[in-house]
């Protein structure tokens, strides 16, 4: 698979034959026996790289199905742009269509938006607050 830098997980397979653009998928029970694989291979090796990728794998894994499971709560207890909040940072094809089911197309566009923000500037705050 290839391994999705930003939100976490690794992608089933690549669509071209230097296997760099993923293919949309990213397969629960491929990414459930990858952290297995990889924290293995951490303890073995003891790399702090493969286990930082075990974790940001079961990351993926976590908000994802937070996001899926948790959509319609957050909708009905928080509001309209709750189901956001919940897919964090990768609003992924997953996340992007369960907010459209649940708060409708148009926020499809303000999640977009939301994830890219994170992303941008994330790098900016862990910074500042690791030095403080």
């Amino acid at each position: 698979g290839l391994f999705d830098h930003i939100g976490g997980g690794f992608y089933r397979y690549s669509t071209d034959e230097r296997f760099l653009v993923p293919h949309f998928e990213k397969m629960l029970y491929d990414n459930a026996l990858l952290i297995l694989a990889y924290t293995a291979a951490a303890k073995a090796k003891n790399s702090r790289e493969l286990l930082d990728t075990a974790e940001k794998t079961a990351d993926y894994i976590f908000r994802e199905m937070t996001a899926l499971i948790g959509a319609p709560l957050f909708r009905k207890y928080f509001g309209y742009l709750a189901p956001i909040s919940a897919a964090g940072i990768g609003s992924s094809d997953i996340s992007l269509a369960a907010i459209a089911r649940c708060s409708g197309p148009e926020a499809v566009p303000v999640a977009i938006v939301h994830g890219i923000l994170i992303n941008i500037s994330m790098p900016f705050f862990v910074s500042f607050f690791c030095k403080l």
